[in-house]
C-alpha cells in the first residue's frame, strides 16, 4: 500500500535503512539495516523511552 511505501521512503531518507531492488526480480525491494543504522534506531528508541 501507498502509506507503507511512503513510510519506508522517509525511514530511508532519515538514514534508518537502505533499500535496493532484487537483481533476479526487479519487482522485489530488499530492505537492509546495517550495524550503524541499527545503533541509530536503538538510540532513537532510548531517547523516546526517556521522554515517557
Amino acid at each position: 500500500p501507498y502509506y507503507i511505501t511512503k513510510a519506508m521512503q522517509k525511514l530511508k531518507d532519515f538514514g534508518f535503512l537502505t533499500k535496493k531492488r532484487n537483481e533476479q526480480d526487479e519487482r522485489t525491494v530488499i530492505i537492509e539495516v546495517s550495524k550503524e543504522q541499527y545503533e541509530k534506531i536503538a538510540s532513537l528508541f532510548n531517547e523516546i523511552e526517556t521522554l515517557l
